[in-house]
């Protein structure tokens, strides 16, 4: 793996002065990491009420500027995936402004920023999320065999884990979640869930969408029963691993139920980074390099061929750029020779010249 991405969570940056950020941030960057904030911990540092966080943990970025890539909630993906019928790529999902804002100076911080906090609150802190997961109480996925199992347990017991990754991976029933998303969407859907698959933010939402559902028959609780504030939280916690799934290990020091969501979701497929050792995040990181679970690292075409993102090309060096070119020249010289004749006959069809 060239440049494992790593999601940085709200708790983790919280957590550190600006020395060990240095440490942690740089032993992540020497070893080809690409530290990625998702749109929602933008969103959690920007509208606490402590108005330092932002900027502080701006200054805290400064040692990976070069290296971190801003990337979009992924509500927004959803609703565009959605809409288009076509799965987001990696083009869809860098914000590639809001990257470049963090590698100059000084901290951003937008002029009428209380007008915006007050803004995305009112957007964030929604409803159609909470109606979503209620859309599964009448589901019934689980027998009373199963709850009864499931409660006699802990969270992160082998049994929960593997009963609960089974369950949440299942291609069936992550379909019959995706039906109660398009169920809810306010786009005119002609989407099928049989279409979707793991390349699909979507596929992965209604994955999170399951995660609660599971939280909930584990807590012996329904839904309706769980608190707004408690459901708005965990919808924040879960944009962080629906993320995950396009990333390769997430850096957080959160409380135990983002890693038992984790492990939900993806077992041990993605590897948890809670510490602020440099030694013990080398390993992880090392740990990293023969696996590559990016998809954003692979073409859509051609899933064997290895392509860079714009962030990723243009940190490379002019002359890694200039082969990476000569290599791509060489092979439109090869595609334009073999569809020549095509190419001939489509070009030289009836046209009229208007003067």
């Amino acid at each position: 793996m060239k440049n494992p991405r790593i999601i940085i969570d709200a708790s983790y940056i919280r957590g550190m002065d600006e020395s060990k950020a240095q440490s942690c941030f740089g032993t992540m960057c020497e070893r080809g990491g690409r530290i990625v904030l998702i749109d929602t911990l933008v969103y959690e540092l920007f509208t606490t009420s402590n108005r330092k966080q932002w900027p502080v943990s701006q200054i805290k970025l400064k040692t990976c500027a070069n290296s971190i890539e801003v990337w979009k909630h992924v509500s927004v993906m959803v609703n565009s995936e959605i809409k288009c019928n076509h799965p987001a790529s990696a083009c869809d999902i860098l914000n590639l402004e809001n990257t470049n804002r963090l590698k100059g100076y000084k901290p951003y911080i937008p002029r009428d920023s209380e007008n915006i906090k007050r803004k995305v609150i009112q957007e964030r802190e929604y409803d159609d999320f909470i109606e979503m997961l209620k859309g599964f109480t009448d589901l019934q996925l689980f027998n009373d065999e199963a709850k009864k199992r499931i409660r006699n347990n802990p969270s992160d017991s082998d049994e929960i884990v593997q009963f609960f990754y089974k369950f949440i991976n299942d291609p069936s029933c992550i379909r019959e979640a995706i039906k109660i998303i398009l169920q809810k969407s306010d786009i005119a859907v002609s989407l099928d869930s049989n279409d979707v698959d793991d390349a699909w933010v979507t596929w992965h939402f209604a994955k999170s969408l399951l995660v609660m559902y599971c939280y909930s028959q584990y807590k012996g609780k329904s839904i309706h029963n769980i608190s707004r504030k408690k459901l708005i939280n965990t919808k924040h916690d879960l944009d962080y691993l629906i993320s995950l799934a396009f990333a390769d290990a997430i850096a957080s020091h959160d409380k135990r139920e983002m890693s038992d969501y984790r492990q939900w979701m993806f077992g041990d497929k993605k590897p948890l980074i809670d510490s602020y050792c440099p030694e013990n995040i080398a390993r992880v990181m090392d740990s990293l390099k023969g696996d590559s679970s990016d998809r954003f690292s692979q073409d859509r075409g051609d899933k064997g061929q290895e392509t860079l993102s714009q962030v990723d090309f243009m940190q490379l060096s002019l002359e890694e750029r200039r082969q990476i070119l000569a290599q791509q020249a060489e092979q439109l010289k090869s595609y334009y020779e073999r569809t020549r004749d095509e190419r001939t006959e489509w070009q030289t069809g009836d046209f009229i010249d208007v003067y």
